[in-house]
């Protein structure tokens, strides 16, 4: 797993883009064995939704992705047969650090 997770690096620090970094976050979740089908599935259904890019947290049984602020409403909706919406929390980026919608 050391080499795999080098791999990723390297592959990273040769390409810093954001919805690349989460697509090779995902990739080695899933070849970690993190990765369970029941995310997997609200990865691609998230993705489905024009989220940018989605990955699984590497603890516990949740995820978080990359939306444009256009896509929040569809990608927050795609979700909503899935969770409560009390656990689906939107955060923006700010330079004073996260913060609710």
């Amino acid at each position: 797993m050391n080499r795999e997770a080098q791999r990723v690096l390297d592959q990273i620090l040769k390409n810093p883009n954001p919805v690349f970094f989460m697509d090779l976050c995902r990739d080695f979740a899933k070849k970690a064995g993190f990765l369970s089908q029941r995310l997997a599935k609200v990865l691609d259904r998230v993705i489905d939704a024009e989220a940018l890019g989605a990955t699984q947290n590497m603890i516990g049984d949740a995820f978080h992705a990359l939306v444009d602020v256009n896509s929040i409403t569809s990608v927050v909706n795609s979700l909503t047969d899935t969770f409560p919406s009390n656990v689906v929390q939107v955060m923006l980026p700010s330079r004073s650090g996260p913060r609710y919608v």
